[in-house]
């Protein structure tokens, strides 16, 4: 399972994923044939509520065929689950992990970051795990040689979306 902050995010990481990894809500599968043949399950987080079909879903899955993961990409944005002007499903995440226990899904969650500050690491940890420093963190760099960096200056924002186009297509022509 992979709960995303965005859901474009949710969109771009079903396309990274491959085929055998679908979104909720479904749309281009039944359940059936989704729990039965779906290697991921990507959802943005305000699926995430306690009383939600999602809930449902994932105990259907859980009893067929287990989950051992919940992956929570971006988890940095949790951290602002108690500022309740901004994004309120974020705090209601941890609801839906509670709920989610109740019907027997045990699952490890996994939060994934790169932009974790050092000094949030222990409230995340105890937002995650719900007690203090308990949880294990893995830092690894997240470079990418196959990502790359251009500046580039234009008289325009028009002459700067013109210039992306090209350099996009040039790219693409590659096959890169």
């Amino acid at each position: 399972i992979v709960i995303t902050p965005f859901q474009k995010l949710g969109v771009q990481l079903r396309d990274v994923l491959g085929e055998k990894a679908y979104r909720w809500p479904l749309v281009d599968c039944s359940e059936t044939r989704c729990i039965a043949q779906a290697k991921y399950i990507v959802s943005a987080i305000e699926h995430c509520r306690y009383n939600s079909a999602f809930i449902q879903f994932l105990k259907d899955i859980n009893e067929r065929r287990g989950i051992l993961k919940i992956f929570v990409d971006e988890v940095h944005h949790v951290l602002e689950a108690g500022k309740p002007d901004f994004r309120p499903c974020l705090g209601a995440f941890w609801t839906f992990r509670n709920k989610l226990l109740t019907v027997g899904v045990h699952a490890l969650v996994v939060g994934l970051t790169a932009t974790l500050r050092s000094i949030d690491i222990p409230r995340l940890r105890e937002l995650i795990s719900g007690c203090h420093g308990t949880m294990p963190n893995f830092r690894r760099s997240c470079y990418r040689s196959s990502v790359q960096f251009q500046v580039g200056w234009t008289q325009s924002d028009s002459d700067a979306q013109e210039m992306c186009i090209k350099e996009t297509l040039a790219l693409a022509e590659k096959g890169k």
